[in-house]
């Protein structure tokens, strides 16, 4: 595909944490490669299949089924992260039955996604939290401010430096990876917009898929 067969509005629909972490990052570069495609990214609590005013929605998890084509673009590791400010004055938890007594900042997790689940479906330990959020970038920010320990994706633990930085806690605690898909409609043929859209998320995660 050529550069001059991509043309008109893109709609891309992710949630915000995806969205802000991972796309907008990489927007001024395609948007320059692709000079005849505009790009409209809406930014929602969750991804909602059923509407058809999106061109491609990112989508972390398990997928439902449906009849839209999916291409797995990358993948987030979450680690248990708490500020340094947290454990000086509370301490770090040896192991996760401890957790029952620390502030934990959680998230409303969707399908597939929970990291508190193993790989049979149990929950290894009841886990209440003081602070439950539906963000990540909410949880990182509880997270830095000291409100507890949260599951964090490394790039946004590594955003944090200095006073304000976090700290892996448990790091023996490494779920499953979770996947990353690009979602667009099923069709003969897709349009150039969209293709040229996925092949370039691909180039740019690159060996992270």
């Amino acid at each position: 595909m050529t550069t001059l067969q991509a043309r008109g509005v893109l709609t891309v629909q992710a949630t915000y944490w995806l969205g802000h972490a991972l796309l907008v990052p990489l927007l001024p570069s395609f948007i320059e490669r692709y000079p005849k495609v505009d790009v409209t990214l809406e930014l929602k609590d969750f991804a909602n299949l059923s509407t058809h005013d999106w061109d491609v929605q990112i989508t972390a998890g398990t997928l439902a089924d449906s009849d839209h084509a999916a291409v797995r673009m990358t993948q987030i590791a979450l680690r248990l992260y708490a500020s340094k400010k947290y454990l000086s004055r509370y301490g770090a938890p040896r192991d996760i039955t401890e957790l029952s007594r620390h502030s934990v900042v959680d998230k409303h997790w969707t399908r597939g996604t929970s990291p508190w689940v193993n790989d049979i479906g149990a929950q290894p330990v009841t886990i209440r939290p003081r602070l439950v959020v539906n963000d990540m970038m909410a949880i990182a920010q509880a997270v830095r401010a000291g409100a507890g320990i949260g599951w964090l994706p490394g790039f946004l633990a590594e955003a944090s430096h200095g006073a304000d930085g976090v700290v892996n806690v448990l790091p023996a605690l490494q779920p499953a990876p979770m996947p990353v898909y690009a979602i667009f409609q099923r069709r003969r043929t897709v349009s150039p917009k969209v293709r040229a859209f996925i092949d370039f998320l691909g180039e740019s995660f690159g060996s992270r898929r």
